[in-house]
Order: structure tokens, then C-alpha cells, then sequence
């Protein structure tokens, strides 16, 4: 059931994306439009997103279940970080493709498909995630796609999605769920659109390709194999195994959560953030499309895995 779930959730994404191609190759718009696209989803969506899913009462369960999730979040994407090293040597991978096998669709996959699967009520959780995934984005992914050595934590913090965090947490402590009507309203309305917009971007850059040059880039297989089976399976192991789902109650689902985050296709974003900082934003929406196309397989199998 869960698998059917999940299938059903990333084809209703894909259709999407198939509006964004098309709108572009109906001449509506061009695939240049996809930046503007980008920057709305950047700095108007997402942060909407991120503040709203933070609208929980912060009851002593509730902490410990964050502080478990963001912890076992935090451990598999820094092994994602290191290991990646490692993979970038060893195949010579070039700054789209090193970021493209790091960082997953948290955010505009999987924070819809945990509210699918298991209630809204989990997608605080699914947000601890992706909160520590979009501070490594905007640090480390940022440094990947830009070639610094260093990334520039001031720029990080001045970052409108790091803001959002931090907005969220604040107001998560101070036990606001809501804020009046009309601001909680277009909140929530912004909010929703998280991965419809990314998808819809994803699709007009493919759009503005002849999709026999999807097919061009020889590694893009080896790339969504990277993504989607060689990084998941060490973090199936270590959260089925290790110690984390012992330390709160639901911890088995909270371990689920954070696999589905982990073993996603390639983020949207990096195709965004590739766009915005010069690297071939072509190559990195191949590999997101083909990567999230692939997922319909392999996400229900590390699943299946997982609760062997």
C-alpha cells in the first residue's frame, strides 16, 4: 500500500513536471523563463514551507522526537558529505555531478509524500531533515557548484531559507501555531507549492532541450545510480541498525522518515542553484528527471529493506 502511495505521489510530480515542458514547448514561455521560476520558488516558496511546518506545540515528546530525527538526519548527510570525497576522486565527478549525488529532494518530494504516507502531523519531522539538508545546500552545495574552497558563512546566514529556519524554530518554541487569518492563509497557500514550482522549473529547462540531449550525458545512469542505490544503502543500515529509533517512541517511523529524505532522487534545487551560479543547469535537470523517474523503483525498495 505504502509503495502504491509513494508511486502515485512522484507520478502526480512528474505530470507536473510535464506541464513545464510543455509550456515551454508551446512557446508560452521560454526555458530562460525557468530562472525567474527558480528565484520565486527560492525566496518566496520555500520559505513559506519551512516557517509553516514548524507550526507544532512543542510538548517534551515532540522535542525529543526532533532532536532524535535531526540527529540521525545530520549523521547521514554529513557521511553523504564526506563519503562523496571519496566518489568525487575515485570518478572524477565534475561540480554538478558531486552535487547532484549529495543532496536529495527532501523538500519538494518528500515533504509532500510524508504528509501522503503518514499524516501531516509528520511533517515536522520530515522538515528536520530537510532544514539541516538546506544549511548544507546553501554552505557546502554552494561551495560544490561555485568551486570556493570555503563557503562563506556569512552569506550562509544571511541566506532567506536559512533565515526560515531559524524563524521556524523561534516561533515552534514560543508555541506559535498559527498566525492570524489572512498571514496564515497566504502562508499556507505560498507554502503548498513547494513541488509543484520545483517541478514545474525542472520541466521548463527540459523543455528548452531536444530530449535526445537528456540521453547525451553518457553518466547520467552512473550518476542516478549513485544517487538512488550506492548512498542510501549505508544509511538503510545504519537506521535500521544503529541506535537512534531506540531513543524515542515512534522511533521506527521517525528512521523511516528520515530514509525516505535520504534516499530520494537529485534536489530540484541543485538544477536551480546550477542555474544561478553558472554550471550547466541542463545536465543537473537530466539527472533530476531520470533520477526521479528511476525513484518509482528504487525508494520502495530501500523501503522494503528497511522493514525487512
Amino acid at each position: 500500500m505504502a509503495s502504491l502511495i509513494l508511486a502515485g505521489k512522484i507520478m502526480s510530480l512528474l505530470l507536473i513536471l510535464f506541464v513545464g515542458f510543455l509550456i515551454v514547448r508551446l512557446g508560452i514561455l521560454s526555458s530562460d523563463d525557468a530562472r525567474v521560476v527558480s528565484r520565486l520558488t527560492i525566496y518566496a516558496v520555500t520559505p513559506c514551507t519551512i516557517i509553516t511546518s514548524y507550526q507544532v506545540s512543542f510538548t517534551p515528546d515532540i522535542r525529543d522526537a526532533l532532536l532524535v530525527t535531526l540527529a540521525a538526519g545530520v549523521i547521514t548527510q554529513m557521511f553523504y558529505t564526506f563519503i562523496s570525497l571519496f566518489y568525487t576522486k575515485l570518478l572524477k565527478l565534475d561540480e554538478v555531478e558531486h552535487a547532484a549525488i549529495v543532496y536529495s529532494n527532501s523538500l519538494n518530494l518528500i515533504v509532500p509524500l510524508v504528509s501522503a504516507l503518514l499524516g501531516p502531523q509528520w511533517v515536522i519531522y520530515a522538515s528536520m531533515y530537510s532544514s539541516f539538508q538546506t544549511f548544507m545546500m546553501w554552505s557546502n552545495g554552494k561551495s560544490i557548484l561555485c568551486g570556493e574552497r570555503r563557503p562563506d558563512f556569512r552569506k550562509v546566514f544571511k541566506n532567506i531559507n536559512i533565515i526560515s529556519v531559524f524563524i521556524g524554530i523561534f516561533i515552534m518554541i514560543l508555541g506559535i501555531t498559527e498566525f492570524p487569518g489572512p498571514i496564515q492563509s497566504a502562508m499556507n497557500s505560498l507554502g503548498s507549492l513547494v513541488g509543484a514550482m520545483g517541478m514545474l522549473n525542472m520541466g521548463m529547462i527540459i523543455g528548452g532541450m531536444e530530449l535526445r540531449e537528456i540521453f547525451t550525458y553518457k553518466r547520467t545512469p552512473l550518476m542516478c545510480f549513485m544517487r538512488l542505490i550506492v548512498m542510501p544503502i549505508p544509511a538503510v543500515l545504519f537506521l535500521k541498525f544503529g541506535p537512534m529509533a531506540a531513543m524515542a517512541a515512534d522511533g521506527k517511523q521517525l528512521m523511516l522518515i528520515v530514509l525516505l529524505a535520504a534516499c530520494g532522487p537529485t534536489a530540484v534545487n541543485i538544477s536551480q542553484m546550477a542555474q544561478l551560479y553558472g554550471r550547466d543547469a541542463k545536465y543537473a535537470s537530466a539527472i533530476g528527471v531520470v533520477s526521479t523517474l528511476l525513484c518509482i523503483v528504487t525508494m520502495p525498495l530501500m523501503i522494503a529493506l528497511y522493514n525487512l
